[in-house]
């Protein structure tokens, strides 16, 4: 809208001012300002926003539509609000009332010369009532000595009764209901027990011999009664009356009576659908909240805003619920240079929406300005729905919902206004486009308003300093009165204009081309506009979940002479606990923890359990199928296996939501033969899905016993494995070597069976530094292939190193990646061989999932020695390394001492 200088009305808040030229004042002002998100979860499920305009002027001009051009200013339309005679739409129009009960109906009726007696305990009033005795029934009207057609009455009484049941479907749909009655001479009227009017009846209680209060013919007129909603209940309903004669009058006896509830008729309305995904078919709806509003004259807000904060809302035929916002839920802002206000309010409607599921909902009763306005813009209002759903047939999601109300306004001059969208941590990587898309929403955009030739950027927005856009929004005119999705415009509302004349609702993919970076905190939303002034609203960014990030660590304990010494002696009894986190932001679905049991070490017999080393500890039995775990031996190998997770069974691991933990452990004894120097070593595992993607994961974890709990006389400085083409290059350190025989590299497909493919001699016994290197080739058919060294000394004891892995499929830069020393003080350094230069990120997460430092570094082809610095000031204790590439993340253990 092009506007006068702007006036700032007192007590409004101005945020920024910004001089793009001299002596130029650009205006842009914060009313409720966007801070942390208002919904934020990671769910198997998306978001939605749906809504419709509630003014519209004609037809014609809400259906004007054209591509954008340069030429045409990329305008969309050539009509906006400005001067154009804005009215209510109403869909509902007037809605007849409904007759429940006609003139003429059947009725029961007392045949007793005194008032009904009570019956079961109930009064003839009420619903438990057993008239089976009564007369009837009868159609009406039911008379003596006047009147023709019905039932005659046979005795001369001075009060009849009356009974009969109607059914009503939903009574709270109806406004209210009325009651005429044509009766001779008074009457009183119930509703399932309860008094709900009389006419021509003296006030106070009545009894058979009441008289009327003056004597009348059943022609003088109908007698109305008003009755709410409220005397009805869902279903079947007594009505029940009594008619009396009225002292001196003739004794004629006349009764008939109609009932009609009246619909909730609406002063304008107008509705849209909720429409989800295919597939989505039992969807909950975790969060739903309804926004309404537009311009109104500042003096008819009314006190605390009372005349904005209350609409009606309904699903499909359904009745009609109100709904009030309290006042801390109306945002507004005075129109400058106007005496109009422009407003919103909002109100939280999960539980309407979760009860209702997808189809049409209409809203109805906002209270806004008609007609048509010059200078300041024109009126305009309507309403939108956002809502986050989660459904088991959907993929995992961050869902970010955040809300405000701000004035980007031109004063003579283009402006703009930014703010920052918090807590998103997007995945490490999406792999299209439709892998994030957002929803926009602001008031007063119009089509008719564009770029000019003194401002090129036109009306915009941008995402972290990229220009958003696609078919229908041009980056010049972005906020140009449509309702689109994808580049297309939503047609499942009604009416269905294509120019909103003043509410734009968009959703856009924006999984690529907008600088969103894995794990980044914040996003940059930038509003511009030259010639218009519109309202920020809601926003919604959905995005393919992070993946989840499971570790497991493993500790050993010992009981008997081996606890004081760390030395394992003759059948001493050895715990092992299995234990980690899911520190990633995703979910892990499919948990299976399985350990080995080491070769020399007896298993003890039910030894399993689910616990830690302390607190509670649930047994476990060593067979399959009747809890969450069992052990098996076969082949000459011998393992357990756990079920972890939530809802983990018998047979299925279960779920490992972000931070959720688990701690599994068992037993094993040392053999008759153990010496007091015997090393044993041994990796336990855990494996699993993502629950986005359903990739699999593992996590490894040893635990070595042995003098200084080190492996055998032999000290092990590096151990790593890199990939060239089809051959995989191990390579090897040793600082000092005891009676040392050999080396057996063994290889493995699953991280579990170890086969040997060859041996290099050790050096015996030696102090200097020797380097090894054996080359493997790659077996075909594997996305990851597993090696271990096992070390034999002379006298043929023997131990294990840790194990590396190697990638096979997929195109992987890095090649290799070690990371020391471990534990660190100061910094860590990381040696990594890369095929191409490239750009990494690193990140250091702490073990709550939070981030403490990220960086990014090029790397050159080739071998590559990183720093990362800057960590002296982390707390004690265990952390994950990231180091991500366009390939993927890997996650490494550190621990700051």
């Amino acid at each position: 809208m092009k506007l006068a200088l702007p006036i700032v009305k007192a007590g409004l808040f101005v945020l920024a001012f910004t001089f793009l030229q001299p002596q130029t004042r650009v205006f842009a002002q914060v009313i409720r300002a966007y801070g942390a998100p208002v919904y934020s979860e990671n769910i198997r499920g998306s978001h939605t926003m749906f809504g419709n305009t509630i003014l519209g002027g004609s037809a014609t001009v809400m259906n004007e539509w054209q591509a954008p051009t340069s030429t045409n200013g990329y305008r969309t339309s050539e009509s906006g609000n400005d001067n154009t005679d804005m009215q209510n739409i109403d869909v509902d129009g007037t809605i007849a009332a409904t007759t429940f009960i006609s003139y003429g109906a059947s009725w029961k009726y007392s045949n007793g010369t005194a008032a009904p007696a009570d019956n079961g305990g109930f009064n003839w009033t009420q619903t438990g009532y057993s008239d089976a005795s009564w007369s009837g029934p009868a159609a009406s009207p039911l008379r003596r000595g006047t009147g023709s057609g019905g039932t005659t009455l046979a005795a001369d009484r001075n009060t009849n009764y009356f009974r009969t049941t109607v059914s009503i479907t939903n009574p709270a749909s109806f406004q209210n209901f009325v009651m005429t009655l044509q009766y001779d001479d008074g009457a009183v009227v119930y509703v399932n027990g309860t008094e709900v009017g009389r006419v021509s009846m003296p006030a106070g209680a009545v009894n058979f011999s009441t008289l009327a209060s003056t004597c009348r013919n059943s022609t003088d007129g109908d007698g109305t009664i008003t009755i709410p909603s409220s005397a009805f209940v869902n279903g079947n309903n007594v009505i029940a009356v009594e008619v009396h004669q009225g002292s001196g009058c003739n004794a004629d006896v006349y009764f008939n009576l109609q009932l009609q509830g009246n619909a909730i008729n609406t002063f304008n309305s107008s509705s849209a659908d909720l429409v989800l995904p295919a597939g989505i078919t039992n969807p909950t709806i975790k969060f739903a909240r309804l926004y309404w509003g537009g311009r109104i004259t500042t003096t008819d807000l009314g006190t605390d805003d009372v005349n904005v904060r209350t609409v009606k809302i309904r699903k499909a035929s359904g009745a009609y619920q109100t709904i009030t916002a309290p006042v801390s839920q109306v945002d507004k802002v005075a129109i400058p240079g106007t005496s109009a206000t422009a407003y919103q309010a909002y109100f939280d409607i999960t539980a309407f929406v979760n009860a209702n599921k997808a189809g049409s909902y209409t809203v109805a009763n906002i209270k806004l300005n008609t007609g048509s306005t010059g200078g300041g813009g024109g009126n305009f209002g309507g309403w939108t729905i956002m809502v986050a759903y989660e459904d088991a047939n959907a993929t995992f999601s961050n869902i970010r919902i955040y809300d405000g109300f701000i004035l980007v306004s031109n004063s003579s001059a283009p402006t703009s206004q930014t703010i920052q969208l918090s807590g998103l941590n997007p995945s490490s990587a999406f792999a299209g486009q439709a892998d994030a898309h957002m929803s926009f929403f602001a008031w007063e955009g119009d089509a008719n308003l564009g770029a000019t030739a003194t401002n090129p950027a036109g009306d915009y927005v941008k995402l972290n300093n990229v220009v958003v856009s696609d078919a229908l929004n041009p980056a010049q005119n972005f906020w140009n009165g449509t309702i689109t999705r994808n580049g297309q415009h939503v047609t499942t509302k009604t009416p269905n204009y294509i120019n909103q004349m003043g509410i734009d609702i968009d959703d856009i993919n924006i999984g690529s081309g907008y600088n969103i970076t894995p794990g980044m905190t914040n996003m940059s939303v930038e509003f511009g506009t030259e010639a218009d002034q519109y309202f920020p609203s809601v926003f919604g960014i959905s995005m393919a979940a992070n993946p989840p990030a499971v570790i497991l660590d493993k500790t050993g304990t010992i009981t008997g002479p081996g606890s004081a010494t760390g030395l394992l002696y003759p059948e001493e009894t050895i715990t092992y606990i299995l234990s980690g986190k899911n520190n990633g932001l995703g979910n892990a679905i499919n948990n299976i923890v399985v350990d080995t049991i080491p070769v020399g070490l007896n298993y003890i017999a039910n030894s399993m359990f689910i616990g830690g080393a302390s607190g509670p500890q649930t047994p476990l039995t060593d067979a399959t199928g009747d809890d969450l775990g069992y052990y098996a031996s076969t082949g000459g190998k011998s393992w357990v296996k756990f079920f972890v997770g939530t809802g983990a069974t018998a047979t299925q691991g279960g779920l490992l939501t972000p931070g959720q933990t688990y701690s599994v452990g068992f037993k094993c004894k040392t053999p008759t033969y153990a010496t007091p120097w015997i090393s044993v070593s041994n990796t336990g595992r855990i494996y699993g899905n993502n629950a986005s993607d359903n990739q699999a994961f593992t996590d490894d974890g040893t635990y070595i016993f042995g003098p200084g709990n080190i492996m055998l006389p032999v000290t092990l400085t590096e151990f790593k494995v890199t990939r060239d083409g089809n051959t995989a290059q191990l390579n090897w350190i040793t600082a000092g070597e005891l009676k040392n025989d050999r080396f057996e590299v063994e290889r493995s497909t699953d991280g579990l069976t170890f086969n040997k493919v060859g041996a290099l001699n050790g050096k015996g016994t030696t102090d200097i530094k020797q380097y090894y290197n054996f080359n493997d080739n790659l077996p075909a058919g594997n996305s990851i292939v597993y090696y271990r060294l096992r070390i034999v000394d002379f006298d043929g004891k023997s131990t294990f190193s840790k194990i590396v892995m190697v990638r096979l499929s997929g195109t992987t830069t890095l090649n290799a990646i070690s990371v020391f020393p471990n534990p660190f003080v100061s910094n860590v350094k990381l040696q990594l061989n890369s095929r191409t230069e490239t750009e990494i990120t690193v990140r250091v997460v702490n073990m709550l999932g939070q981030q403490e430092l990220v960086r990014k570094i090029g790397v050159q082809p080739g071998e590559n020695i990183i720093v990362v610095q800057d960590l002296q000031n982390l707390k004690t204790g265990n952390y994950v390394l990231e180091v991500i590439t366009g390939d993927g993340k890997t996650t490494h253990k550190i621990t700051k001492k």
